[in-house]
């Protein structure tokens, strides 16, 4: 079992040792799924189930890890751990509504969005954090960011 410390100020317990997703895409470019090779969806699923094997609760990737999100999505859904903590990160925008879109980018990529005939939402979110909050024109956004949660 990973070793957990509480995370910041809540009672989340954070695993001390993730799967980085920054490595094991196939691209840095951002490609259709029908682009992704086989051979690339394999290892990204090898790694996953190897992880989750293991103990690795936490995977992290970014939108700007290429087809990291992209890859990663399929994999989550035929891998599921219900301890999962998965952190994704999106870059500061001056334009609420155009970091709005990244976000949900983000989201539909790893398959967070569940379509119905008449809603959309967002299974096991447990928690989303936010970077840069040191940066003062971002706090504005991240309480942006707060109210469409």
């Amino acid at each position: 079992m990973i070793p957990t410390r509480r995370f910041g100020r809540t009672e989340l317990p954070m695993p001390v040792l993730s799967l980085g997703g920054m490595r094991f895409q196939q691209s840095w470019s951002d490609l259709a799924a029908d682009a992704i090779e086989a051979e690339s969806q394999r290892n990204v699923e090898a790694t996953l189930a190897a992880a989750v094997a293991a103990g690795f609760h936490h995977v992290e990737t970014a939108r700007y890890y290429g087809t990291s999100e992209l890859q990663l999505g399929p994999a989550l859904a035929r891998h599921p751990d219900p301890e999962r903590i998965l952190q994704t990160k999106i870059p500061p925008r001056d334009d609420p509504a155009a970091f709005e879109a990244e976000l949900e980018r983000s989201f539909a990529l790893l398959l967070f969005l569940v379509h119905s005939d008449s809603a959309v939402s967002l299974p096991n979110l447990r928690t989303c954090i936010i970077h840069y909050l040191v940066q003062g024109r971002n706090a504005s956004m991240s309480l942006h960011l707060a109210a469409l949660l």
